[in-house]
């Protein structure tokens, strides 16, 4: 057999039992549609909120790159943990006022009811802190009963009552159009505290990044109401917001506080530090340090070259007045100095003229000659009046001399205490630098603060906000009926494969090949007895020889293996064969059915009396009791030419196959052999397995021919 084949012969219980499959599939998608039905719905909303990048978002404008200076760059994680924190959960409890849970008891299920409650339990006091519950039956449109605890008590809508310490008022609500909730009932009602608010809301509710990356937080909540998942995951966004513009603000406005404070100390420092450095700079004349230490530096060195003048035309002049006192000078030697007045050069020039005019004309005049006397007198004023100039520049020279001297004295002693001078001016400048700059600095974040304080701006925005769900996502309608009819299909399958495991039965002649070593003469297909009796007895013609007058002997190990049937059929197919064939029983019960010849099994010659029936027929059939019941059979079998040992399919349990095989090995019988009975259809003549019947003719036509086909071989069959 292929693999194919085999394969097909694996799945043929399955085939079979598709009746079972179908009613426990359906079943099981009937008893999830019930799960679904009276399970607790649970919805789910979700949030996002856009945290601001200071990198790229809108407050890294000029304008507000200074309003988040009290934020982190790097703060998703961080403030994904702030909107689950107890303090935005606090302030989103009390934007919604949703300290009272009511659910209406119904008689299958309890379903919470959320906005359109018909009634309205207002706490006016309360002396405990923990959560208090109670059972509501409104009775009529008046009167209701309250049962806390084992206590019950009558109460009236509007008035005051007293409940676990706590004064309670509960009024009618108006129904909107459309609510069919009807007043009367039972309700349970439960006050919880703050602090269970927050417990309950902290489990159903969930924060998460989109991406580490991107600063985009989900908010999702979860809750049996869709509005109130809804209404939740926004207070909880919105009181973020709030939460973040107050802490903001509040911050800001601490900042400007503790800057006016710091303001009015370093004014203080900054005033006295400009009184500390107008005192230095008046009492030591002091308007630019710098500059005037450039300036008498310069004029230090402008005296020092005045000075060296002073000394080069003293010089000169007193070189003029030696000149000048020396006999003969204009003769003998060549006038070698020189100085900067004017007209002592002029004079020197004009006695030179005057000397060489006087050596001009004594060639023509003596020296007694008017003449004479006359150049000899000019050039006598001349040197009188060049030695009076020489004479009184050199005086003028040592009093500027003397002039220049005190000066440069002066100047020099200006630096003296120039260093120290310039330390202290230094550190009053860099104590006022400082007060200034600080004073300067904290009037700019003074600026920026107030403008923070008094802004209410955020750059957190919410961009998506929740809405109510139409689907709930717990309990997931496709995810249970999946799973219920998957485990429909499990069950129904290892249902049907393990009771075909537990029950062990015959199924198949490989069955029988591989617990006996007896030959197999042939199978009896169901509803196929005419073809498959036909096709036994010839086969038993050929391979045994059967001559005329073989007694063939019919037995079975249990009852029920349908030896009737065999026997009856068998014969028929003998006798329609132009044979003559007689049955013998041993059982009165089977002679009306069968047609057959009844022997008492207590005849001492039954033996005998059979081989005569026998001798005057072809062939002649003998049914006998089942071997495991009684031994009477097995002596019929040992007088027989042949025995048909039959196994009926989906019936004999395997271990009885090795029956035949017992009678073979302890009673020396070898004249037996076996036969499927009630096989499948889809086998051959041999008792193989090959998916279709051998049958000649035209196939089916038509899809629904071939369902019916199919039905009736595999599924009825």
């Amino acid at each position: 057999m292929n693999g194919y084949q085999q394969l097909k012969k694996q799945l043929l219980p399955l085939v079979k039992g598709l009746p079972i499959v179908v009613v426990v599939f359906i079943a099981s998608i009937i008893v999830g549609k019930l799960i679904i039905r009276y399970s607790s719905n649970q919805y789910q909303s979700i949030a996002k909120i856009k945290l601001d990048d200071q990198k790229f978002g809108f407050s890294s404008n000029e304008t507000y790159k200074d309003f988040e200076m009290f934020t982190l760059t790097n703060r998703i994680d961080a403030e994904a943990e702030l909107l689950k924190s107890p303090l935005i959960i606090e302030k989103a409890i009390d934007m919604l006022k949703m300290n009272v849970n009511i659910t209406r008891i119904g008689r299958l299920k309890n379903s919470i009811i959320y906005g359109d409650s018909p009634i309205d339990v207002n706490v006016i006091d309360s002396k405990h802190s923990e959560e208090v519950e109670f059972e509501l039956e409104i009775i009529s449109e008046k009167n209701f009963v309250v049962t806390f605890g084992e206590k019950s008590k009558k109460g009236s809508f509007g008035e005051n009552l007293q409940v676990g310490g706590m004064s309670l008022i509960i009024n009618k609500e108006e129904q909107k159009p459309g609510n069919k909730i009807d007043l009367i009932g039972n309700y349970l009602v439960e006050i919880l505290s703050k602090q269970q608010m927050i417990q309950e809301i902290s489990k159903h509710l969930d924060v998460t990044s989109l991406d580490k990356e991107t600063p985009i937080l989900r908010v999702v909540y979860t809750d049996g109401d869709p509005r109130k998942t809804a209404d939740i995951a926004n207070a909880i966004c919105q009181a973020y917001i709030d939460d973040y513009v107050i802490t903001k603000s509040s911050s800001a406005s601490l900042t400007v506080e503790f800057i006016e404070e710091q303001l009015q100390d370093i004014g203080r420092k900054l005033k006295s530090s400009e009184g500390k450095l107008e005192s230095f700079k008046t009492k030591n004349n002091v308007v630019n340090t710098r500059q005037e230490t450039e300036t008498g530096l310069r004029e230090i060195s402008q005296l020092r070259i005045d000075m060296i003048n002073l000394d080069i035309n003293e010089k000169a002049m007193r070189d003029l007045q030696g000149y000048m006192e020396k006999g003969e000078y204009f003769n003998e030697t060549a006038v070698n100095f020189g100085f900067g007045d004017l007209v002592l050069t002029e004079l020197v020039k004009k006695l030179k003229y005057l000397n060489d005019q006087r050596i001009d004309i004594s060639v023509k005049f003596t020296e007694s000659s008017e003449e004479i006397i006359g150049v000899d007198k000019k050039i006598g004023e001349i040197k009188s009046y060049i030695k009076e100039a020489v004479n009184r520049n050199l005086s003028d020279v040592n009093i500027r001399r003397t002039e220049i001297q005190r000066a440069y004295e002066t100047q020099s002693h200006m630096f003296d205490r120039l260093p120290t001078r310039e330390k202290n001016q230094h550190i009053l400048e860099r104590d006022f630098m400082i007060n200034e700059s600080v004073y300067n600095f904290l009037s700019q974040k003074k600026i920026d603060a107030s403008i923070l304080a008094n802004s209410m701006i955020s750059f957190h925005r919410v961009i998506q906000p929740a809405v109510a769900a139409k689907e709930p996502t717990s309990p997931n309608h496709t995810l249970i009926k999946f799973v219920s009819g998957l485990f429909g299909l499990i069950l129904a399958i290892g249902f049907i494969y393990g009771r075909q495991y537990v029950s062990a039965k015959v199924s198949a002649r490989e069955d029988i090949e591989r617990n006996s070593e007896l030959p197999i003469a042939g199978i009896i297909r169901k509803d196929d007895k005419d073809e498959d009796f036909d096709m036994l007895f010839r086969c038993l013609l050929l391979k045994h020889k059967l001559n005329s007058g073989s007694i063939i002997s019919i037995s079975s190990a249990l009852q029920y293996e349908g030896k009737n049937y065999m026997t009856e059929y068998l014969s028929k197919t003998i006798r329609a064969q132009g044979y003559s064939c007689e049955v013998i029983t041993f059982n009165t019960e089977d002679a009306g059915s069968l047609n057959s010849t009844v022997i008492s099994r207590d005849d001492p010659k039954c033996d005998e009396r059979v081989r005569k029936i026998a001798a005057k027929n072809d062939f002649t059939l003998v049914k006998t009791p089942p071997t495991t019941r009684d031994v009477f059979a097995i002596q019929v079998i040992r007088n027989s030419d042949l025995c048909l040992f039959l196994i009926r399919a989906n019936h004999t349990a395997i271990n009885f196959i090795q029956e035949a095989d017992v009678l073979v090995q302890e009673y020396g019988i070898d004249n037996i052999q076996i036969v499927l009975n009630s096989a499948h259809k889809a086998t051959n003549f041999t008792g193989y397995y090959v998916g279709t019947r051998f049958r000649s003719g035209q196939s089916n036509k038509g899809i629904v021919q071939r369902i019916k086909k199919y039905y009736q071989l595999y599924v009825r069959s």
